[in-house]
Protein backbone atom coordinates (compact mmCIF):
# COMPACT_ATOMS: atom_id res chain seq x y z
CA UNK A 1 0.00 0.00 0.00
CA UNK A 2 1.37 3.40 -0.96
CA UNK A 3 1.22 6.04 1.78
CA UNK A 4 1.62 9.69 0.90
CA UNK A 5 1.87 12.65 3.21
CA UNK A 6 0.56 16.06 2.23
CA UNK A 7 3.73 17.68 3.53
CA UNK A 8 5.90 15.97 0.93
CA UNK A 9 3.84 16.24 -2.22
CA UNK A 10 0.70 17.72 -3.65
CA UNK A 11 -1.56 14.88 -4.79
CA UNK A 12 -4.04 17.28 -6.41
CA UNK A 13 -1.53 18.14 -9.13
CA UNK A 14 -1.82 14.47 -10.06
CA UNK A 15 -5.55 14.88 -10.55
CA UNK A 16 -6.53 13.23 -7.26
CA UNK A 17 -9.07 14.84 -4.99
CA UNK A 18 -8.94 14.64 -1.20
CA UNK A 19 -12.67 14.89 -0.72
CA UNK A 20 -15.39 17.08 -2.01
CA UNK A 21 -17.42 19.90 -0.60
CA UNK A 22 -21.12 20.28 -1.07
CA UNK A 23 -22.71 23.70 -1.10
CA UNK A 24 -25.76 22.57 0.71
CA UNK A 25 -28.60 24.91 -0.14
CA UNK A 26 -31.51 22.97 1.35
CA UNK A 27 -32.64 22.48 4.91
CA UNK A 28 -33.85 19.37 6.64
CA UNK A 29 -37.47 19.34 7.73
CA UNK A 30 -38.56 16.82 10.30
CA UNK A 31 -42.01 16.59 11.80
CA UNK A 32 -41.13 15.24 15.25
CA UNK A 33 -39.45 17.47 17.81
CA UNK A 34 -37.65 14.46 19.33
CA UNK A 35 -36.07 13.84 15.92
CA UNK A 36 -34.95 17.48 15.78
CA UNK A 37 -33.42 17.24 19.25
CA UNK A 38 -31.63 14.01 18.30
CA UNK A 39 -30.16 15.62 15.16
CA UNK A 40 -28.99 18.70 17.07
CA UNK A 41 -27.37 16.47 19.66
CA UNK A 42 -25.69 14.20 17.11
CA UNK A 43 -24.48 17.04 14.86
CA UNK A 44 -23.13 18.61 18.03
CA UNK A 45 -20.80 15.63 18.31
CA UNK A 46 -19.00 17.03 15.24
CA UNK A 47 -18.33 20.44 16.86
CA UNK A 48 -14.61 19.65 17.10
CA UNK A 49 -14.44 20.16 13.30
CA UNK A 50 -15.72 23.75 13.45
CA UNK A 51 -13.12 26.38 12.63
CA UNK A 52 -10.48 27.23 10.06
CA UNK A 53 -7.60 24.81 9.63
CA UNK A 54 -4.43 25.54 7.66
CA UNK A 55 -1.40 23.68 6.32
CA UNK A 56 1.51 25.54 4.76
CA UNK A 57 4.23 23.92 2.68
CA UNK A 58 6.95 25.29 0.43
CA UNK A 59 4.69 25.12 -2.63
CA UNK A 60 1.11 25.68 -1.47
CA UNK A 61 -1.31 26.48 1.32
CA UNK A 62 -4.20 24.16 2.15
CA UNK A 63 -7.14 25.60 4.11
CA UNK A 64 -10.19 23.72 5.33
CA UNK A 65 -13.07 25.56 7.03
CA UNK A 66 -16.09 24.05 8.82
CA UNK A 67 -19.13 25.80 10.31
CA UNK A 68 -22.57 24.93 11.67
CA UNK A 69 -25.43 26.50 9.72
CA UNK A 70 -28.81 26.73 11.48
CA UNK A 71 -31.75 25.49 9.43
CA UNK A 72 -35.21 26.96 9.11
CA UNK A 73 -36.88 24.22 11.15
CA UNK A 74 -34.63 24.16 14.21
CA UNK A 75 -32.22 21.71 12.62
CA UNK A 76 -28.63 22.42 11.59
CA UNK A 77 -26.14 21.26 9.00
CA UNK A 78 -22.36 21.24 9.12
CA UNK A 79 -20.77 22.69 5.98
CA UNK A 80 -17.17 23.02 5.00
CA UNK A 81 -14.89 23.91 2.17
CA UNK A 82 -11.37 23.03 1.25
CA UNK A 83 -8.98 25.09 -0.83
CA UNK A 84 -5.48 24.51 -2.02
CA UNK A 85 -3.68 27.65 -3.16
CA UNK A 86 -0.31 28.13 -4.83
CA UNK A 87 0.63 31.80 -5.02
CA UNK A 88 -2.49 33.48 -6.39
CA UNK A 89 -3.79 30.34 -8.12
CA UNK A 90 -6.44 28.06 -6.66
CA UNK A 91 -5.24 24.53 -7.42
CA UNK A 92 -8.19 22.74 -5.91
CA UNK A 93 -11.53 23.61 -4.36
CA UNK A 94 -14.25 21.43 -2.94
CA UNK A 95 -17.40 21.82 -0.91
CA UNK A 96 -18.15 19.56 2.06
CA UNK A 97 -21.14 18.78 4.22
CA UNK A 98 -22.15 16.46 7.01
CA UNK A 99 -25.83 15.70 6.64
CA UNK A 100 -28.44 13.55 8.32
CA UNK A 101 -30.70 11.32 6.25
CA UNK A 102 -33.05 8.78 7.79
CA UNK A 103 -31.17 8.76 11.10
CA UNK A 104 -27.83 8.15 9.38
CA UNK A 105 -25.04 10.66 8.88
CA UNK A 106 -23.22 11.20 5.60
CA UNK A 107 -20.06 13.05 4.66
CA UNK A 108 -20.71 14.68 1.29
CA UNK A 109 -17.87 15.82 -0.93
CA UNK A 110 -18.08 17.75 -4.17
CA UNK A 111 -14.88 18.80 -5.96
CA UNK A 112 -15.26 21.95 -8.01
CA UNK A 113 -17.28 21.15 -11.11
CA UNK A 114 -17.88 17.50 -10.21
CA UNK A 115 -20.83 15.49 -8.98
CA UNK A 116 -21.28 15.23 -5.19
CA UNK A 117 -20.36 11.90 -3.59
CA UNK A 118 -21.89 10.65 -0.33
CA UNK A 119 -19.89 8.64 2.18
CA UNK A 120 -21.80 6.84 4.95
CA UNK A 121 -20.40 7.79 8.37
CA UNK A 122 -19.83 4.30 9.66
CA UNK A 123 -17.99 5.02 12.89
CA UNK A 124 -17.72 8.02 15.23
CA UNK A 125 -15.98 8.74 18.50
CA UNK A 126 -15.55 11.87 20.60
CA UNK A 127 -13.18 13.53 18.10
CA UNK A 128 -13.09 11.32 15.02
CA UNK A 129 -15.19 9.68 12.33
CA UNK A 130 -14.83 7.22 9.47
CA UNK A 131 -16.91 7.67 6.31
CA UNK A 132 -17.08 4.98 3.61
CA UNK A 133 -18.37 4.55 0.07
CA UNK A 134 -17.04 1.33 -1.41
CA UNK A 135 -18.82 2.02 -4.70
CA UNK A 136 -16.56 5.05 -5.24
CA UNK A 137 -13.16 4.47 -6.83
CA UNK A 138 -10.93 6.85 -4.87
CA UNK A 139 -11.23 7.57 -2.11
CA UNK A 140 -13.51 4.88 -0.74
CA UNK A 141 -12.70 5.70 2.91
CA UNK A 142 -12.26 9.13 4.54
CA UNK A 143 -11.39 9.55 8.18
CA UNK A 144 -11.01 12.70 10.25
CA UNK A 145 -9.60 13.03 13.74
CA UNK A 146 -8.48 15.72 16.14
CA UNK A 147 -6.52 14.19 18.99
CA UNK A 148 -5.28 17.65 19.97
CA UNK A 149 -7.67 20.62 19.73
CA UNK A 150 -5.10 22.48 17.61
CA UNK A 151 -4.55 19.76 14.97
CA UNK A 152 -6.98 18.26 12.44
CA UNK A 153 -5.97 15.15 10.51
CA UNK A 154 -7.62 13.40 7.59
CA UNK A 155 -6.76 10.22 5.76
CA UNK A 156 -8.23 9.26 2.40
CA UNK A 157 -7.72 5.76 1.10
CA UNK A 158 -8.88 3.38 -1.57
CA UNK A 159 -7.77 1.69 -4.75
CA UNK A 160 -6.23 3.39 -7.75
CA UNK A 161 -5.76 1.01 -10.67
CA UNK A 162 -6.07 -2.00 -8.32
CA UNK A 163 -3.34 -0.63 -6.00
CA UNK A 164 -4.16 0.48 -2.46
CA UNK A 165 -3.41 4.15 -1.92
CA UNK A 166 -3.48 6.27 1.22
CA UNK A 167 -2.99 10.03 1.52
CA UNK A 168 -2.59 11.74 4.89
CA UNK A 169 -3.43 15.39 5.57
CA UNK A 170 -2.78 17.52 8.62
CA UNK A 171 -3.87 21.07 9.41
CA UNK A 172 -3.30 23.41 12.35
CA UNK A 173 -6.17 25.40 13.83
CA UNK A 174 -6.12 28.98 12.60
CA UNK A 175 -9.11 30.09 14.69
Amino acid sequence: MAIEFMTYQNPFKKGLSLFSLLLFSGCFSFSGSSCKKKIKKELGSFHWLIGTWEHKSENFISVETWKMIPGRHGDSILVGNSLQIEGKDTLFKEDLCIENRSDSFFYVAQPDGSKATRFFIQKTSEKSFLAVNYQHDFPSEISYSSEKSSVLSAVVSGKVKENERKICFSWTRKN
